[in-house]
């Protein structure tokens, strides 16, 4: 396993452990990380490229707590 793997892997396990996050918060992420895809489509940038990892972290430590989130919006 290489460093950057493990690193990701043990910041999920922690963030799964101290998340206070409801579904709101979830779909405000869920939004963010769109609009960081898409401002990284037409300029790129490391600190783009943190906060989407960021962004991503969050949302997969809330779905691997919570196995039933719906994966879009209801309409």
């Amino acid at each position: 396993m290489n460093v950057r793997d493990y690193y990701r892997s043990t910041e999920l396990c922690r963030i799964r452990q101290f998340m206070r996050y409801r579904l709101e918060d979830y779909w405000q992420d869920w939004e963010l990380a769109i609009a960081l895809a898409q401002l990284l489509s037409i300029e790129e940038t490391e600190a783009r490229h943190r906060l989407l990892e960021a962004t991503f972290n969050r949302i997969l430590a809330y779905q691997a707590n919570n196995p039933d989130a719906p994966f879009r919006k209801p309409l």
